[in-house]
């Protein structure tokens, strides 16, 4: 089923407090900087630090944490014990509550969340270790009143894809793009994906 935007607004009140860093990526982060919804979204995908799992986990009491496993069924969810702790390579979380925790009016039951890590006290992206970023530079304020990933740091990872959500999104955020966000992007294209077709764009 669909996310819809009043679910990332959802999401966003439940964070409301959250003692460590979050911020919302994906292509909702796309539509949340560029000034709302331009295309349908899968789901919600949140980020957090990695060293803030119990702090997510104490900040939703009633949630349940989950990770993915790929086994001789095929992929399936596991559910995480209470001091799980999740260290690379794995960085996805799915935090659900069950149909009959949710509010009245309140559809909300699961949305996605990415570990990242730091060294220095810089992000450092987990696809490309050589790549990171002040904090400063990483999360931005959007028009939606979300902290949101940099669009270009987002396209980064959807170059690897091209899938059409993908090519929607870069179309969407490309006119609002500083210049500063397209030599970013152009340069640490033509280092990690060198020939990428949006590099004429850019």
């Amino acid at each position: 089923m669909p996310a819809a935007l009043e679910d990332l607004v959802t999401v966003a009140r439940l964070l409301q407090g959250f003692p460590g860093r979050w911020w919302v990526a994906g292509g909702w982060a796309i539509d949340a900087w560029a000034g709302g919804p331009s295309r349908d979204h899968d789901d919600v995908e949140i980020s957090i630090m990695r060293g803030d799992q119990v702090l997510l986990r104490n900040h939703l009491p009633g949630w349940t944490l989950e990770t993915g496993a790929h086994g001789p069924d095929g992929p399936r969810r596991i559910t995480l014990g209470e001091g799980a702790w999740l260290k690379l390579p794995e960085f996805q979380l799915r935090v659900r509550r069950d149909a009959g925790d949710v509010a009245d009016g309140d559809g909300m039951r699961a949305f996605e969340v990415f570990l990242n890590d730091e060294r220095a006290g810089q992000w450092v992206s987990r696809r490309h270790p050589t790549v990171t970023r002040a904090f400063s530079a990483l999360i931005l304020d959007s028009p939606m009143g979300m902290p949101v990933l940099a669009p270009e740091v987002q396209l980064l990872y959807k170059a690897k894809y091209h899938r059409p959500k993908d090519e929607h999104d870069f179309a969407r955020a490309l006119p609002h793009l500083s210049a500063a966000q397209r030599v970013w992007l152009r340069t640490t294209l033509e280092e990690y994906h060198a020939g990428d077709p949006w590099l004429a764009a850019l």
